[in-house]
């Protein structure tokens, strides 16, 4: 059986105790860099810090080493983010699932990049962002996204791709039936939850999906 890395970045959590609802027993617990005062702040001790270290303090970094995590020190001028180096370690490491938390940020190049990571199509395990109470993923053609959340729970689709053809809807309030989604698009935002658990399909595209999975 696989294991699931949880790896944190270094943007906000903004109740570090309320984000381990999100972690699991066994779970790989991997930092890019100064995320480890995410895990840290949770009283975790990091299997892994990967990154060029300048945004981890050394505080921090001497905290993690005395935990007997590993620290992988790369070079500041690198064509990788540090949040790209943690997933391809996560593989590297047997990860057959990544979820990333601290993705969302106060800089708008980061925030946009870590959602952008999840189209990579150089990783191949499934991946999601959690940012408070929602859960980020892209479906890739012919794939399907079962959906377990609170009834009237928000679910939002955006497309990646110029344009998604092929979605339909199960349990969701406003149906969608092999429909076609163009980028750029808002149509599909702020659908509800009806029945649980719900399912989004598509035939062929790249496509953004957001959904609550508890109450906030």
């Amino acid at each position: 059986m696989g294991k699931r890395a949880v790896v944190f970045a270094n943007g906000d959590v903004r109740d570090p105790r309320l984000q381990q609802r999100w972690l699991k027993q066994g779970d790989l617990l991997i930092c890019a860099d100064g995320g480890a005062r995410h895990c840290l702040a949770m009283g975790l001790a990091p299997l892994l810090v990967v990154g060029d270290f300048d945004s981890i303090s050394p505080e921090q970094a001497e905290e993690c080493a005395a935990l007997g995590t590993t620290l992988e020190r790369h070079p500041v001028d690198k064509d990788n983010t540090d949040l790209e180096l943690a997933l391809a370690r996560a593989v590297d490491m047997g990860a057959d699932q990544v979820l990333v938390l601290g993705a969302w940020g106060d800089e708008p190049d980061h925030t946009l990049g870590n959602l952008l990571v999840l189209a990579g199509s150089e990783y191949s395990v499934p991946m999601a962002i959690a940012q408070d109470n929602c859960l980020i993923r892209v479906l890739r053609d012919h794939e399907e996204l079962v959906i377990k959340g609170p009834l009237d729970g928000m679910v939002s689709v955006l497309a990646l791709s110029r344009r998604v053809s092929g979605i339909t809807y199960a349990g969701l309030k406003y149906p969608l039936m092999d429909a076609v989604l163009d980028r750029g698009s808002g149509r599909a935002l702020r659908n509800r939850i009806v029945e649980n658990p719900a399912c989004i399909r598509i035939g062929k595209g790249l496509l953004w999906t957001m959904h609550e999975v508890f109450e906030p």
